[in-house]
């Protein structure tokens, strides 16, 4: 075994570890979105509604901005899981939730 293989092997991958590092990534990702979005001077929001396997409905939410230097980013914002129902006012509610939790500012909105 090599020195690689024996720090893979000590590499804890207990359910709890697992989970912490899920939310470490997650919570990396919102941070990266938060700061690109913040350069926006004027943005795009495109939603997508699906169910998975178990019958549950998703709210795909993907933003398209573009910033001072004309750069555009495009990124999938969240996966919002609808458990309820999926009337057009869920989904209202859950994008204005998506963009309240990202200050997203609606007079930069195309």
């Amino acid at each position: 075994m090599s020195g690689n293989d024996k720090e893979i092997q000590n590499i804890s991958l207990t359910r709890n570890t697992v989970a912490s590092r899920a939310d470490e990534l997650a919570k990396n990702l919102r941070t990266k979105h938060r700061s690109i979005i913040s350069k926006f001077k004027v943005f795009s929001l495109a939603i997508n509604e699906s169910t998975d396997i178990r019958d549950i409905a998703q709210l795909a939410v993907f933003i398209r901005g573009c910033d001072a230097n004309l750069n555009i980013s495009e990124e999938l914002l969240e996966i919002i899981f609808m458990h309820d129902t999926t009337t057009g006012a869920d989904i209202f509610d859950a994008l204005m939730k998506t963009i309240v939790n990202y200050q997203l500012s609606l007079k930069n909105g195309m």
